[in-house]
Order: structure tokens, then C-alpha cells, then sequence
């Protein structure tokens, strides 16, 4: 598959999977726009990182660890958002103890309607 960016060599790592299932992202409007889709990367933020995570979009396991998140980090958004994610979405890596995934979605699978407001 192609991915939705130009991603760096070996990225992501051959153990990353793809994912179904309903993952939740912070989001700045309500309704989220194309750019509460961007990755740090896009952002040009955080350039010491991980380049691999970088061009990753961030998402959360559960409703209560992006609410959490949002409330310890506010300037990342203004709301949380669900998104159902299939197989053709992209691949999804495993969720750190905080429930943050890195999302590297397929070409054309980045779509701010598939988001929806839920807190």
C-alpha cells in the first residue's frame, strides 16, 4: 500500500500493524477540518524527534485518555474526536501506557468527515 506522506526509510517498522476498530484524536474544531489531520511533521515541530513518529498522526485508545490528555495538554486542542478505522486505513502502531497511537494512514484515508466530535 502507499502511504498518505513521504515517509522515512523504514517506517513504519515492519512490526506495526494495521488496526479496526475505534480510535480517538484532539482536534481544534468542531467539525474538524484537513488540518486537525496534520502530523507534526507537516507542522514542521519537534524536529530533534523521531522522524518516523513525526509523520505520524496521533490517536488515543479510548475516549477517557484523550479527554485526560486534553486536560493536562490543552494547547494540542479544543475537543476530542472519534474515528472508526478499518484495515484500509492504514497501519496503526501498538498504544504506549498513556493509550497514544501513532496512525500512518494509506494514500486517500485522511478525512476530516470520517471524524466525529464526541466531547
Amino acid at each position: 500500500m502507499i502511504f498518505d506522506l513521504a515517509l522515512p526509510a523504514g517506517c513504519p517498522k515492519a512490526d506495526v500493524g494495521e488496526f479496526e476498530g475505534t480510535a480517538y484524536r484532539l482536534v481544534r474544531t468542531d467539525p474538524p477540518t484537513g488540518k486537525d489531520l496534520l502530523t507534526y511533521l507537516e507542522l514542521d515541530l519537534l524536529p530533534a524527534a523521531d522522524a518516523c513518529k513525526r509523520a505520524s498522526i496521533s490517536l488515543f485508545s479510548t475516549f477517557d485518555q484523550a479527554q485526560h490528555r486534553l486536560e493536562i495538554s490543552p494547547h494540542l486542542g479544543r475537543f476530542v474526536a472519534c474515528l472508526s478505522l478499518t484495515t484500509a486505513h492504514g497501519r496503526v502502531g501498538k498504544p504506549s501506557s498513556s493509550g497514544h497511537i501513532d496512525w500512518w494512514p494509506y494514500k486517500g484515508m485522511r478525512n476530516p468527515a470520517d471524524l466525529k466530535v464526541v466531547g
